[in-house]
């Protein structure tokens, strides 16, 4: 349920948290704060505990096996008591959550609070009809009374968007920089690789780096990582806005080239020979080990693969390179889901926004601590420098498995234990790449016609992409899937989402 016709409510004001200060600064549009270090005191940022004894239900979703029931689980057990509530979480695993969530809506009931992920259809309808209206409570300058909302920044809110002009959930924050290319900086450098590269330049790295049993590129899926090639080309970010009219980016006539190069790659074998069949789990280990020379993927993959790495190379995020149209990294939405809470008296919904609000506290604080890290000499022990340095059993309990994270979360910072040099490089990345960065017009806006079709079409052209990078097909036959895509529903999102552009303008 759209915007378009209806009053609009305020953002929430946005007051950045100063408890601690990180070595390296953040900005409201997304680049990360840096710790190159733990802080050595932490601050408090609530002032008593948030709940009233009562049990609170949490429909969430998991991508780790089931956790051990709170009764057997320490850190679940220290959340419950650092909440003051009876946390009672359903955990669905991701694949299955799609369908979980429409059976959910189908009942016609809804535990306390719930998190949407994606854009299930109708879930708009849903929400007006079971969830509480937040807007009294978040809106504007009244948000100020829960500080850790407060700190999450504008760019998640407006991820998250409003339903029927109303603040109606809550965003959990992620990175707005997510598909990128994770490269092997010492092999980089090696066949000296400049950082800031033309496509020519690129490709005589890529080619340098290639002999034996080694390849310049690994891919994470079927299209060669063909979305971050495209960003080079200036290709616009799913949509673009001319004169008020939304037009898909899959209209761009820059994917001609953008294709056509990644084809010339795949062709002259500077691709690992599986780039377009193997998973990406196993292409992850040929990254690893240096089979392969670079490989895209998401934004956080990075923190995972220095600490898999050991040291053994330097990782770094690859600078898009020059071609003949300036081009920019594509923001994602900023979010990883959107919390909704279950309509009830006021003092039931302030309570579990003092919940959310104790679970979005900001790194740096007594209370991140507890819901990332746990309980001091059971889920971890304190290095020399003060850092949490965890046991075997944060293993099995973590915020992973236990999916508090998946329940509301702070905003991200950049900390890498044991490596300040690879949270420079990333910061480095982040502060160098932002002012060219592409946001995505339609974010936050919502088409009914977008959460019925989106996945269906574009698994359509992602087939289409595949088939022409594998040489099965000519580069011209992308028009014909094109037409397809705007035929099917494409113009018809293009014309929601140019509605409630407008209507978002206003405010």
């Amino acid at each position: 349920m759209g915007s378009a016709g209806r009053d609009v409510v305020p953002w929430p004001s946005y007051v950045p948290f100063t408890g601690v200060k990180p070595d390296l600064p953040g900005d409201d549009r997304g680049v990360q704060p840096a710790y190159l270090s733990y802080p050595q005191s932490l601050a408090q940022s609530v002032a008593s505990k948030p709940g009233d004894g009562s049990t609170v239900q949490a429909l969430i979703i998991t991508y780790s096996p089931p956790p051990r029931p709170a009764e057997e689980n320490q850190l679940w057990t220290a959340i419950n008591e650092a909440l003051g509530i009876d946390l009672k979480l359903t955990h669905v695993p991701s694949a299955d959550y799609p369908k979980k969530m429409a059976t959910q809506m189908a009942s016609g009931d809804m535990p306390d609070l719930m998190v949407i992920n994606g854009d299930p259809p109708n879930i708009d309808q849903y929400i007006v009809a079971k969830c509480a209206d937040l807007s009294e409570f978040l809106s504007g300058d009244a948000i100020k009374k829960y500080p850790n909302l407060a700190n999450i920044p504008p760019y998640a809110w407006q991820g998250a968007g409003r339903v029927g002009g109303k603040l109606m959930t809550v965003p959990i924050e992620r990175p707005r920089f997510n598909y990128s290319l994770h490269v092997n900086r010492t092999l980089l450098d090696a066949v000296s690789a400049p950082t800031n590269w033309t496509q020519a330049e690129f490709e005589q790295a890529m080619a340098a780096v290639t002999k034996g049993r080694r390849w310049g590129m690994g891919s994470d899926n079927s299209e060669l990582g063909l979305t971050w090639h495209a960003m080079s080309f200036g290709v616009p970010n799913e949509w673009e806005v001319k004169g008020g009219k939304f037009i898909g980016s899959w209209e761009s006539e820059r994917w001609l080239p953008a294709l056509e190069f990644v084809r010339k790659l795949r062709e002259k074998g500077l691709y690992h020979p599986d780039a377009q069949t193997m998973s990406a789990v196993d292409m992850k280990a040929q990254l690893y080990n240096q089979t392969v020379a670079s490989m895209p993927d998401g934004l956080l993959a990075y923190v995972t693969t220095v600490g898999k790495i050991n040291g053994a190379w330097k990782p770094d995020l690859a600078r898009l390179y020059q071609t003949d149209t300036p081009g920019g990294v594509h923001f994602a939405g900023g979010i990883f889901g959107r919390v909704i809470i279950k309509k009830a008296a006021k003092e039931r919904v302030e309570l579990i926004l003092r919940v959310l609000d104790y679970l979005a506290a900001p790194f740096g604080t007594k209370e991140y601590e507890v819901s990332h890290f746990g309980v001091e000499g059971k889920h971890y022990t304190r290095a020399g420098d003060g850092s949490p340095k965890l046991t075997a059993l944060a293993d099995v309990e973590n915020p992973n498995t236990l999916g508090i994270r998946y329940v509301m979360d702070a905003p991200n910072a950049l900390y890498i234990p044991g490596d300040a040099d690879a949270a420079r490089r990333m910061h480095a990345y982040q502060s160098e790449t932002i002012d060219t960065a592409v946001p995505n017009p339609a974010t936050g806006l919502r088409s009914d016609g977008a959460s019925s079709l989106q996945n269906s079409l574009r698994l359509k052209l992602r087939d289409e992409m595949t088939a022409i990078l594998a040489g099965r097909e000519p580069v011209s036959a992308w028009s014909a899937a094109v037409k397809d895509w705007k035929a099917q529903g494409g113009d018809k999102m293009a014309e929601e989402y140019a509605k409630e552009y407008e209507a978002a303008q206003h405010h």
